[in-house]
């Protein structure tokens, strides 16, 4: 087999000896430059800002400033776009590589407060990004601040009641309680037992069931159940019921949008 091939119509150089190779590595590495093994760590941020107003001033461009950053302090030193944003400071005419000085945040004035709880007075349903909106001179963590701190308001749901009573209900039953008072003061008969209680209610046709009762149990690994929204039947019935502790009671049935009635007794 010979020596030597040729390849193209040339002769091929023979392979390098071992001392031969290790000599061609340091020159090649010679020719590389000179990598930082760990970046520097922690820089601080004046340091940073004050490479890029350098970098900035010697005409290179924000990629090519952070790509130089990221080689020597790491690729968590600074982002590229706060990279641009000092670049363009700088070039704007900004010399300083430290943070402005900030005021201390002041605290809130007894006018600021009370500007605040007056214009949630004016509706108790507002937010309070709303009332940013009407007081824009102050801010919304300030307002915040202000009504859950300074004057202790949190805000909740109404309470669901089922009946709202009108002013004329509540007079009602301030008078009625003042009489059986007064009659029960005056005599020593059981007259409660002769009071007669009543009450009234629509009682419709068909009830979707409630949440709490289409629950069912189920596997991890089979599908959830699904529920469509149901409204309550259009046809109804008005139930009035009448009665007293030891007597009887009476109860009438009265179809939405009739005059006729069905009463009935029962006796305990």
């Amino acid at each position: 087999m010979c020596d030597q091939a040729t390849e193209a119509g040339g002769l091929v150089p023979p392979l390098p000896i071992p001392h031969q190779l290790a000599s061609l590595r340091r020159l090649f590495l010679a020719q590389q430059p000179l990598a930082m093994e760990l970046p520097l760590a922690s820089p601080a941020s004046c340091e940073l800002r004050s490479v890029i107003r350098f970098l900035a001033a010697k005409k290179k461009s924000a990629k090519e400033i952070h790509e130089e950053l990221c080689q020597v302090y790491g690729e968590e030193c600074m982002s590229s776009g706060m990279v641009r944003r000092w670049v363009r400071d700088f070039k704007n005419g900004r010399t300083d590589v430290h943070d402005e000085a900030r005021a201390g945040r002041p605290s809130a004035s007894d006018e600021t407060i009370a500007k605040v709880e007056a214009a949630m007075l004016e509706d108790r349903r507002t937010t309070v990004r709303e009332l940013c909106e009407k007081i824009p001179e102050v801010s919304k963590t300030t307002i915040d601040k202000i009504l859950t701190e300074h004057l202790g308001y949190s805000k909740v749901c109404a309470r669901w009641v089922p009946k709202m009573l009108t002013a004329d209900h509540k007079r009602q039953r301030v008078e009625a309680a003042q009489e059986f008072l007064a009659f029960h003061g005056t005599t020593e008969e059981e007259f409660l037992d002769s009071i007669v209680t009543g009450d009234e209610t629509w009682v419709h046709y068909t009830t979707p069931e409630t949440k709490e009762q289409s629950k069912q149990w189920k596997h991890p690994s089979s599908p959830r159940a699904k529920k469509f929204k149901q409204i309550l039947s259009a046809g109804k019935i008005m139930a009035s019921i009448f009665g007293i502790e030891r007597a009887y009671c009476c109860a009438s049935l009265c179809l939405a949008g009739q005059q006729s009635m069905l009463t009935g007794t029962v006796r305990p």
